[in-house]
């Protein structure tokens, strides 16, 4: 069994050009048992063709093709997409990351590039020494009030959550029963007029001490 099964996915058109040097930045990672799962989220079968054959050659790389996908439409799921109409990402992992049987299982984001190891064997580390650690990240961001999106054009306040960058988590954290999706609390319930609580993707994971 591996010791951790790393999950990146890999959408549209642009992100295979930048995951293919993020792929390769795993070649990087020695003394450690690990594979990269690398999920196909409506990859064109154009960019498939051009980039699968060399991420298959990668010993460590199990790819999840999608072949289903090729020339259709994916149906939008959820809430209004952010992303696109490809899966959303809490979707993809909700789907695929209990299927995963290492001991820890990570999220890594297709632009993650690693240019050196050394921090995953310290993420490693700390889960092993702490038992009562749920997960690592590379990213924490506090609680932010009134913060203003230019994309919606709408004032959130952001509940603080670990980023799915790079994070890894105990498998058997994964056995809650928590969705990953992000969380929009819209206003009221005593929150002011116009106000919405966000709580993104990892805001479920609370460090355990």
């Amino acid at each position: 069994m591996n010791k951790v099964d790393f999950f990146m996915i890999v959408t549209g058109d642009r992100d295979p050009d930048i995951a293919d040097y993020a792929i390769k930045g795993f070649s990087k990672i020695k003394g450690l048992d690990f594979r990269l799962v690398v999920y196909s989220n409506y990859i064109h079968p154009v960019l498939k063709k051009r980039y699968f054959p060399r991420w298959s050659r990668y010993p460590y790389v199990d790819l999840v093709r999608n072949d289903f996908q090729d020339g259709t439409e994916p149906e939008k799921t959820g809430d209004v997409p952010l992303e696109g109409p490809f899966d959303p990402g809490w979707l993809v992992w909700d789907r695929n990351l209990k299927g995963l049987k290492a001991r820890y299982v990570a999220t890594v984001d297709a632009d993650f590039e690693i240019l050196s190891e050394r921090f995953v064997h310290r993420m490693i580390e700390a889960l092993d020494t702490d038992r009562e650690a749920m997960g690592a990240s590379v990213y924490y961001c506090p609680e932010v009030k009134d913060y203003f999106d230019t994309y919606r054009g709408t004032t959130f306040d952001i509940v603080g959550h670990w980023g799915s960058w790079c994070s890894i988590y105990r498998r058997e954290g994964l056995d809650f029963g928590i969705s990953m999706r992000n969380r929009f609390e819209k206003a009221g319930a005593g929150r002011p007029s116009g106000k919405t609580r966000v709580s993104f993707s990892t805001g479920i994971w609370k460090p355990a001490k």
